[in-house]
């Protein structure tokens, strides 16, 4: 392990690697495979809402993480807003201010407030005395991530969480693959956790699941990632070989 900033190749040092590792660097993994399941889905001409493949992945990856519901949306950002919105968050929202820029675009486009809280130095991410200290009588959630398959202490922010009566949602990109105490980390000790396929996790591609304890959010969570209708007042989700007509006055 380098332990000096010298040591770094881009300051002179040997580097870890012979060729260079971008970090948006996809894995692409078994081509051939990809392309057959492609094929699969042409072949199916169902591409989206509750297609086989994504019903298909959505019960691996609850297998995976040991029952956790899972709900793959688009990309993470999205997750994460819905997560916030399933929830029924307002007000403030407690996260570290080492992070990728979308855990907070996430909180700010749903129109909520990020509050930026430090990080502790072993872990890099935000721990309970942290966050405890950004706490306000706006506060309504907290917000920890995970980041480079180390875990924030979850122990302690799950502790915070319950003495302040605030919902504890994690930001699992970085952690899929990864344990603690025997269990897979994604989805331990919070009301939910996100996490991506983008290029910058364990594995490459799109489409990133917001992952949760069965309960009463799994239907928050399937229809505000489906596509749904307002008529007259009234939401209405898409499911399969559902039609829709509009009735329209035309010139």
């Amino acid at each position: 392990m380098k332990t000096a900033a010298a040591q770094l190749a881009v300051l002179g040092g040997a580097p870890a690697f012979v060729e260079p590792l971008h970090v948006g660097r996809p894995n692409i993994g078994d081509r051939e495979q990809i392309l057959r399941m492609v094929d699969e889905v042409l072949e199916q001409r169902w591409l989206s809402n509750g297609g086989s493949k994504l019903l298909a992945f959505e019960s691996r990856l609850s297998e995976i993480l040991g029952g956790l519901h899972c709900v793959a949306t688009c990309n993470a950002t999205l997750g994460l807003q819905i997560t916030m919105r399933a929830l029924g968050v307002s007000g403030e929202v407690v996260l570290p201010a080492f992070t990728f820029a979308a855990s907070a675009h996430a909180v700010a486009w749903e129109r909520l407030t990020p509050v930026f809280a430090d990080v502790e130095a072993a872990t890099l991410c935000m721990g309970s005395a942290q966050a405890e200290a950004r706490i306000s009588p706006e506060t309504t959630a907290l917000l920890g991530v995970h980041l480079w398959g180390r875990h924030a202490d979850l122990d302690s922010l799950e502790r915070l969480a319950r003495e302040r009566e605030l919902p504890l949602v994690f930001d699992a990109a970085h952690a899929l693959g990864c344990s603690v105490g025997g269990r897979p980390l994604p989805g331990q000790r919070a009301e939910l956790s996100r996490h991506t396929l983008g290029p910058a996790a364990v594995t490459g591609g799109p489409g990133d699941p917001p992952m949760h304890e069965p309960g009463s959010r799994e239907t928050a969570l399937v229809e505000a990632g489906s596509v749904a209708l307002v008529c007259d007042g009234e939401r209405h989700v898409l499911g399969e070989g559902d039609c829709v007509t509009f009735d329209a006055d035309l010139p």
